[in-house]
């Protein structure tokens, strides 16, 4: 397996190094699982819908969608149907809600019969959320 960091997937979602973006390009169209992790979508996702790169959805879900789509592309940690699912969900949606729906895929994933939050806005179709705090 090969694994893949955020700075190398915001490369190739970017292609603002061309030399980083057809290396990972070269992975994806390869034989070996490209592994990556739930942290380093969350940390992509952070990153493009910053103040630098603005972007909304559904570019930014369409974008997470079509790389976890990837014939060999592993989720280390989480279902790529299920991550796929979730997102797909929250598309119309605030980019910030992408990270919800991950987080949540992961929970039902593990079992969680549901979810706690603070986050009065959490976005989760896949466990029941559960409000705390004030």
């Amino acid at each position: 397996m090969i694994g893949l960091d955020s700075s190398a997937l915001l490369r190739y979602l970017l292609t603002d190094d061309r030399a980083m973006a057809d290396r990972v390009d070269v992975a994806l169209s390869g034989s070996e699982p490209v592994g990556i992790s739930t942290p380093v979508l969350l940390e992509v996702v952070h990153v493009l819908r910053g103040a630098s790169y603005r972007r909304e959805n559904p570019t930014l879900a369409d974008a997470i969608i079509d790389f976890i789509g990837h014939q060999n592309v592993v989720l280390t940690d989480l279902d790529a149907d299920l991550a796929a699912a979730a997102v797909t969900a929250v598309r119309h949606l605030s980019p910030r809600h992408i990270a919800d729906a991950l987080i949540s895929a992961a929970a039902r994933q593990a079992g969680a019969r549901q979810l706690l939050t603070a986050d009065q806005t959490f976005a989760s179709q896949l466990v029941p959320v559960v409000q705390v705090g004030d």
